[in-house]
């Protein structure tokens, strides 16, 4: 058969299927078999051919099964086999392009099927069986000007602006999809465009990307996602030749992702995240990672906001992820920085109504921060370093637990040349600056603590605008059994004090010796009426009983001495409290 007879036949195959009786009937068979396929009254309005293998819908009409509209599109175009057509009187499509689609897709409650499960069971691929009036073979989509919602009924409505994972409303679909190949073992789909609006405010200007797969490799590629103000180009590999099911999925495939060339700014996903709303700095990241799903390893993980005015680099390795019981972390560098711009961009970009965070960004200027971390859940170790505005912090922990992690326990050493508390409190009030040199411990079981100790010296304390000098500290805490001792070296007064306080409803003891030499109450702003005399007193307490207030024992202060060294004011003993009194 020539090319001419040939062309001819298709140009009379034209003409005869354009006459208007033609069009009529085809579109009542392809209403009827469509409605048969999906086993709901479909409608079609009216329908046209285009040469030489397309075909058009006109006023589309999808009920679901209860009868309510599902989908209603303007115009359905697709590509049509017109040799199936006219040999065999089959319907094969392949290729569609929906306008103006309307879809409402609804379940009755978070855990039911949709009202379009019938449509996916109708489109899935059947075993052989006797061939079907018709035939969809997609192996590209189109959409343009589209709307589809998404509600499950029994689920109340979010305020407006927040995005509602039950009630989701989108506007001004467009997209062009390509199946180059869509089977059990191989996958090769190209979005070439996605866009859309969703009632949150959430807008997706731009979606593109790759994805490739067969038994042994799967990839994304050319992946761009583009929201208003936020650009982010990945890239994502991965090895499957090893996986046979999904119960080895994370001990067998081997991914490589990279993050390039990405700017994010968080207010994009405000309706996400409300506090986000102001944020509109944009951050840049970047990313290496690589690894089997269980034990991955991220390489310079890098975020930055304003030419590094914040910056944080991250590298980590870890290990069965899959478990928490068995996680391990053979490997994690944390590194922030900021520049006092920094603080300034987060209060800028960030609703802050917390007090003492307002003060922190406002005096914390600039932040160097540095953390090593290693071990796992029940055996790690961590190394904390920080250097702000408003002080500096150093740690050195091990923390220990059994498999349940029922219990943990932590111990190490903490160090502080100088915290400023009234940076963080905002205010001139009782507590200042502090510092301090001390080994820790504490231990929790059930998440209650059983027992925590500080055994150091705080080298300052900043207190009712007094800096006292060199308090040694042993302190322990053993359930509900408080003891330790409290040396005070200040050139305004010492203070010796040891002793214990166990609190118990039935059982409450305390016992507790002082000795307090020459506090200059003056020099010490706590009484500035005292005009430079001192205080000196010994203490012995020794009490027992249902609460403090009820006890039997004896609480003596003896050798008091109040005066200014030459003439004593007052020189007493005193005894109290002895048989419950």
């Amino acid at each position: 058969m020539s090319v001419l007879t040939l062309a001819a036949m298709y140009v009379i195959l034209y003409l005869v299927i354009s006459l208007p009786n033609v069009q009529d009937a085809l579109r009542s068979k392809a209403q009827d078999e469509l409605s048969k396929l999906l086993e709901v009254p479909l409608t079609v309005s009216r329908i046209e051919f285009s040469p030489f293998n397309r075909i058009e819908l006109f006023n589309v009409t999808i009920p679901d099964q209860e009868g309510d509209t599902l989908l209603y599109a303007k115009k359905i175009g697709a590509g049509i086999s017109f040799e199936e057509l006219i040999l065999n009187n089959r319907i094969c499509l392949n290729n569609i392009q929906l306008f103006g689609m309307e879809a409402n897709i609804t379940r009755t409650t978070p855990t039911g099927e949709t009202n379009l499960q019938f449509i996916i069971n109708a489109l899935q691929p059947q075993e052989p069986q006797e061939p079907k009036a018709v035939n969809l073979r997609i192996n590209s989509a189109m959409i343009r000007r589209s709307k589809v919602s998404y509600n499950v009924l029994s689920e109340p409505h979010l305020p407006d602006g927040r995005f509602d994972i039950n009630h989701i409303s989108i506007n001004d679909l467009s997209t062009t999809i390509n199946i180059r190949a869509l089977s059990k073992d191989t996958l090769n789909v190209h979005i070439k465009r996605f866009s859309c609006q969703e009632q949150s405010g959430i807008s997706i200007k731009r979606l593109t990307l790759q994805a490739q797969a067969n038994t042994k490799h799967a990839s994304i590629s050319d992946c761009v996602i583009q929201l208003p103000n936020t650009y982010i180009e990945p890239r994502v590999e991965a090895n499957i030749s090893k996986v046979e099911n999904y119960k080895n999925l994370l001990d067998s495939t081997y991914f490589y992702v990279n993050i390039d060339k990405t700017q994010v700014t968080l207010s994009d996903i405000a309706s996400l995240v409300p506090e986000f709303y102001r944020f509109d700095t944009p951050i840049t990241i970047s990313c290496n990672a690589e690894g089997l799903l269980k034990d991955f390893t991220a390489h310079n993980i890098s975020l930055g906001m304003a030419n590094k005015s914040i910056a944080l680099d991250i590298e980590a390795a870890i290990q069965n992820i899959q478990n928490y019981k068995e996680l391990n972390i053979s490997k994690s560098h944390i590194k922030l920085r900021t520049k006092r711009r920094g603080a300034q961009l987060i209060k800028q970009n960030i609703t802050i109504t917390d007090s003492i965070l307002q003060n922190i960004l406002s005096n914390i200027e600039e932040i160097d921060f540095n953390s090593k971390v290693s071990g796992s859940l029940s055996n790690m170790k961590a190394q904390i370093s920080l250097l702000s505005g408003i002080g500096d912090f150093h740690t050195n922990l091990t923390l220990t637990g059994d498999s349940s992690l029922s219990y943990m326990a932590c111990n190490g050493y903490i160090k502080s040349n100088g915290i400023d508390f009234v940076k963080i409190l905002g205010n001139t009030g009782t507590i200042g600056t502090v510092a301090f040199d001390a080994d820790i411990n504490a231990a929790t079981r059930n998440r209650n603590v059983t027992q925590a100790g500080f055994n150091g010296i705080i080298s300052r304390l900043d207190f009712n605008q007094y800096s006292y000098k060199d308090i040694v500290v042993d302190a322990q805490l053993n359930k509900n059994r408080y003891s330790g001792k409290l040396e005070l070296l200040d050139p305004n007064g010492k203070i010796d004090l040891e002793g214990y306080v166990q609190l118990s409803p039935t059982d409450t003891h305390a016992n507790v010796v002082a000795t307090c030499q020459n506090i200059d109450l003056t020099a010490l702003n706590l009484v500035p009426q005292a005009k430079g005399n001192k205080l000196s007193f010994n203490l012995n307490a020794n009490l027992a009983g249902s609460q403090l207030d009820k006890a039997n024992g004896y609480v003596h202060i003896d050798n008091i001495f109040y005066g200014n060294g030459f003439s004593p004011l007052l020189r007493e003993s005193v005894r109290n409290a002895e048989n419950g009194r």
